[in-house]
């Protein structure tokens, strides 16, 4: 289900639908990649083509931080485009473990990064990025320059002695696998590391809403051993991801090499079992920051810190203080807006009492709109409140199906009329369980349970259509215009008189 949900962002223009096989690339971005400086492929397709296709393409509303990548075949076709977070910004964040509010907030180009594309058609050869600039007063993609595919060397398995399912709740790929990597733990320390995970864990799935949607996600715990323990100050120690504190000359923002971490990640486990890696560093010191891989120490305030950037990463929501460099305008995620309705959130309005409009939000004191006076995407050792719970809920549906799995597995189903048969579908369910399952024959409904029993001899000789649809009805989400959290799978009925 993760991955045929990640086909949802290839652009219906540009697919073949003929394409079913899927595979992970890599590629390294410098950003200073220029147009002039990168050889074009020999296509039929020129550039400017490319962009106005993306141009006429859905695409989030504020494109600030995000790369358009372009799959193309060795004849220059087309096979698929995708919006992506740009790996080479970095938002550096640091917050007071006493107060829990922002010290510092800068938004950081790195000179340069990785960037994995995950369930890429096969026959890729190349990618073209485009990454937006401000020209003119808009907003614009510019080219950000041509790659060679090439694969990412997965070689591993989840058997590695290095690699742990930490929490097991079911297959990768209708889970959402968050991947905990060791760094600066020696040899003589790596023992500690699945210890010093549990109050991490604990920590992560005691906050709303994961703690009811624990079962929706699995955790990996990946080993690394380091020459050195801890991290560095200012500059790395010889350690495995070259950690270290004072990052860009912020005392608590703590860094890591995210390639180093992506390449050690992807040669041990598969595409669909690393949707979110946080490194974990071997240090009591209060420190830790966000991006593609975030990272935190072993402080105690050190979780609140990962909830937070996971609350970026995964749930892409927004910060809601209001310090930094602001643009106050148009913003794709759920818990900002420039709009003094507070329209994205209006649903809550009168609903819970805590969620209104209040001005001050992503780095801006004026112009830019929050949903509750405080947030954890505010401070640290805040909830996230309904606004920002109702999209990380989203955000688990957008990996998961709430239907695990049916039987049974044949979609076309012979019966004489003197014969039944049994249906039933395994359903994921949180902790509160409110995922429902209705079942209709020919479009009448005829049962609500997870299991139904059709007996043939009170139906007609004839074509029949059974579809179980599945709805997880939280309250916790009020609008799902999208049906994220609802599924169906259907069977072709075939009732023969008797034999």
């Amino acid at each position: 289900m993760k991955n045929v949900r990640l086909f949802f962002y290839c652009l219906a223009v540009l697919c073949s639908s003929s394409i079913t096989v899927a595979d992970d690339f890599i590629i390294t971005l410098n950003s200073n990649t220029s147009k002039s400086t990168i050889p074009i492929l020999n296509t039929d397709h020129p550039l400017s083509h490319f962009a106005s296709l993306i141009q006429k393409q859905l695409q989030p509303s504020n494109i600030k931080d995000t790369l358009a990548v372009i799959a193309i075949s060795n004849t220059g076709q087309p096979l698929l485009t995708r919006f992506v977070q740009n790996p080479l910004i970095l938002r550096a964040e640091s917050f007071d473990p006493t107060t829990g509010l922002i010290e510092t907030s800068e938004r950081i180009t790195q000179m340069t990064a990785s960037l994995f594309i995950d369930n890429a058609p096969e026959n890729a050869t190349a990618f073209i990025i485009y990454k937006p600039e401000y020209i003119n007063n808009k907003w614009q993609w510019t080219l950000l320059g041509q790659y060679h595919a090439q694969h990412t060397s997965f070689v591993g398995d989840s058997t590695q002695s290095s690699v742990t399912r930490f929490i097991d709740n079911g297959p990768s790929n209708n889970r959402v696998d968050v991947v905990f990597v060791a760094e600066g733990y020696t040899s003589s320390e790596i023992s500690r590391f699945k210890e010093d995970l549990k109050p991490i864990t604990a920590g992560f799935f005691d906050e709303s809403p994961m703690d009811n949607y624990q079962s929706s996600f699995n955790v990996w715990a990946v080993e690394s051993i380091s020459a050195e323990s801890g991290a560095g100050y200012s500059y790395p120690k010889n350690t495995q991801f070259r950690s270290y504190f004072n990052c860009y000359n912020i005392a608590r923002l703590l860094c890591v090499d995210t390639q180093r971490v992506k390449n050690y990640v992807s040669e041990r486990l598969p595409s669909d079992a690393r949707d979110l890696i946080i490194v974990v560093v071997n240090s009591t010191q209060y420190g830790g920051s966000g991006g593609s891989v975030a990272t935190m120490s072993l402080h105690s305030s050190a979780v609140d810190l990962a909830l937070h950037e996971s609350g970026h990463t995964f749930g892409l929501l927004a910060d809601e203080y209001d310090y930094g460099n602001c643009y106050a305008g148009p913003t794709s995620e759920a818990n900002v807006t420039y709009y003094a309705s507070g329209r994205k959130w209006s649903h809550w309005i009168g609903v819970d009492k805590a969620v209104d409009v209040f001005e001050g939000a992503k780095y801006c004191q004026r112009g830019m709109y929050r949903p509750t006076t405080n947030s954890l995407m505010r401070s640290l050792g805040r909830p996230f409140q309904s606004v920002n719970s109702e999209q990380l809920i989203r955000r688990v549906y957008d990996y998961v199906s709430p239907i695990d799995s049916t039987t049974p597995e044949n979609s076309n189903v012979k019966l004489y009329r003197n014969q039944q048969q049994t249906f039933s579908v395994n359903v994921l369910q949180p902790k509160n369980p409110t995922v429902e399952a209705r079942w209709q024959l020919n479009g009448q409904e005829i049962g609500t349970s997870t299991q139904l029993t059709l007996a043939a001899n009170n139906y007609n000789p004839g074509e029949y259509t059974l579809t179980v649809q599945v709805q997880d009805a939280t309250s916790q989400v009020i609008k799902d215009t999208d049906g994220k959290l609802k599924d169906s799978v259907s069977w072709s009925i075939t009732i023969y008189p008797y034999k």
